[in-house]
């Protein structure tokens, strides 16, 4: 089936057309390299494998009368890709990629420039003059190549989840499988009990992310408790994941009562009068609030609950500033705004460290102490002020 249909059907989503996201999907966790390189493959018109769809008796809530089954990650980078990351009425909107990166960008148009040769020098001068490449920059017999390429559909017929569960098995090695989708799947656990009760639903509205599957809210709920129990390292790998999920036969009373307090976080988050709005670091957010709550016991059950959670909510977003190609300047001035143009020295040599800190933790593979440090940090800086989060975090750094 030639692209262009498929982002058709994904268009008519609601009219008996394709769902890429059904419950039973995992989320878009391709990272940006990964997207450039299926762009760069389709460019050179290379195979990028078939996908699988399952053909439902009736539609769906979504009123879909197809579901993807396999094929999420490229259709939805294709897609993302070829309507320049204006998609936020199909699909979730909160990834922004849509431009391949200055390197693969340099790589995309020396092969754009062999495939056209001399017959659009419009269309390459006006590729040329971007930095990043978008859809939109590429000349139209590109656009058509895209539009026109095929890719393999098989097709089910009428599976139900459970059936759809099996298949991913058979269809993927388990450990390519994000940790979201095979806890589904699995036995029951001593932590999957008080999973159960959460109002995960109404949690998600409420920290804006109405748009996250509960199996991906499920990974980060395990996999910060195993970090809480020393088991895991914070951001392990889906396969570490499993592990802990799988060996955790039963609770201690220390451990019991950890996950009841994360638990009475979750819920005083999701009692709150209004959503903070749709943000755009989900697991971030997540692994601070999860975070706070564990290690102090009752931070939300307050009544300035909601402005501590929109603080947080703005914090995290910031954060991205050191996810960036950018250089430190540049980042800082997107991200933090006056904030760092006010004082830039300041910025630069106080308060950058901290914040980095905090990013770390929450981005890279570390242990529960360091996890507890940036604890500690986020809320000295949300009750004392950010002197006394610089002070904790000075004094951990000088001893370490």
């Amino acid at each position: 089936m030639p692209v262009i249909s498929l982002m058709a059907q994904i268009k008519n989503v609601r009219a008996n057309g394709l769902d890429i996201s059904p419950d039973y999907q995992r989320g878009y966790v391709w990272s940006n390299d990964y997207k450039d390189q299926l762009i760069l493959s389709v460019i050179l018109n290379y195979p990028i494998g078939n996908i699988v769809i399952n053909d439902l008796p009736v539609p769906n809530t979504n009123n879909a009368s197809r579901e993807l089954v396999d094929g999420k990650q490229r259709l939805t980078t294709l897609f993302r890709f070829m309507e320049c990351g204006n998609v936020s009425q199909w699909i979730d909107s909160s990834d922004e990629w849509f431009r391949l990166s200055k390197k693969n960008s340099a790589l995309a148009k020396e092969i754009i420039k062999l495939i056209v040769g001399n017959s659009d020098p419009d269309g390459l001068a006006r590729m040329d003059r971007a930095k990043r490449l978008a859809f939109s920059d590429l000349p139209a017999s590109i656009q058509m190549n895209f539009n026109t390429y095929n890719i393999p559909v098989y097709t089910m017929q009428s599976a139900d989840p459970a059936q759809i569960r099996d298949y991913f098995k058979v269809l993927q090695n388990q450990e390519k499988l994000r940790a979201g989708e095979i806890i589904n799947a699995l036995p029951d656990n001593p932590m999957s009990t008080f999973f159960d009760r959460l109002p995960t639903e109404s949690f998600m509205n409420r920290v804006g992310c109405g748009n996250y599957k509960r199996a991906e809210l499920e990974k980060v709920y395990y996999s910060v408790l195993g970090t809480w129990f020393d088991k895991l390292q914070v951001n392990s790998g889906d396969k570490a994941v499993i592990s802990f999920v799988e060996s955790m036969k039963e609770l201690d009373a220390e451990q019991t009562e950890a996950v009841q307090n994360l638990n009475s976080g979750i819920i005083a988050i999701s009692s709150l009068p209004t959503p903070i709005g749709k943000i755009r670091s989900s697991k971030r957010l997540l692994k601070l609030l999860f975070g706070l709550s564990l290690a102090y016991p009752g931070f939300f059950s307050t009544s300035d609950a909601l402005s501590k959670v929109q603080d947080i909510s703005r914090l995290c977003a910031k954060l991205a500033a050191f996810n960036t190609s950018d250089s430190d300047q540049v980042a800082f001035a997107k991200y933090f705004g006056d904030e760092y143009t006010s004082d830039k020295d300041d910025f630069e040599h106080r308060k950058a460290p901290v914040y980095r800190a905090l990013f770390w933790s929450t981005s890279r593979v570390s242990s529960r102490a360091t996890y507890l440090k940036a604890m500690e940090i986020l809320h000295l800086m949300f009750t004392d002020g950010f002197d006394a989060a610089y002070e904790f975090y000075m004094k951990n750094n000088a001893a370490e």
